[in-house]
């Protein structure tokens, strides 16, 4: 199973954010058109749980799930254009993982502090 993108910016909910962006800062472009065809949820982080960890919940804010239960603060969360999997960046290890939707799966990928699919779904 998977999620159609519903909003080309991240919704990361956060109790404190200090974000520090350099001069060659980049903005990530937006997501594809969703699949009507395919469940839409929004992917975030989240200290709900008491650590930044990955939720996803229905566009209209019902059924939020967490995702991942691990020590470190993971942001970030982009849902594939094809809705398959999720990427996301460890805060701890400076890391980028890649998940199924239902947070199994959980595979490092390689280091990096943003992430974002290619147009295609296949990077």
């Amino acid at each position: 199973m998977g999620f159609k993108i519903i909003n080309s910016y991240l919704l990361i909910i956060l109790s404190a954010v200090f974000i520090s962006c350099s001069d060659n800062y980049s903005p990530v472009e937006p997501d594809p058109e969703p699949d009507p065809e395919i469940p839409s949820v929004i992917a975030y982080a989240s200290y709900e749980s008491g650590i930044g960890q990955i939720w996803i919940m229905d566009e209209d804010g019902t059924n939020k799930e967490q995702l991942t239960f691990g020590e470190d603060n993971l942001w970030f969360p982009r849902i594939s254009p094809d809705g398959m999997k999720i990427i996301y960046v460890n805060h701890g290890d400076g890391w980028i993982y890649m998940m199924d939707p239902d947070g199994s799966n959980n595979n490092r990928l390689t280091m990096g502090l943003e992430s974002s699919w290619s147009p295609d779904g296949k990077k």
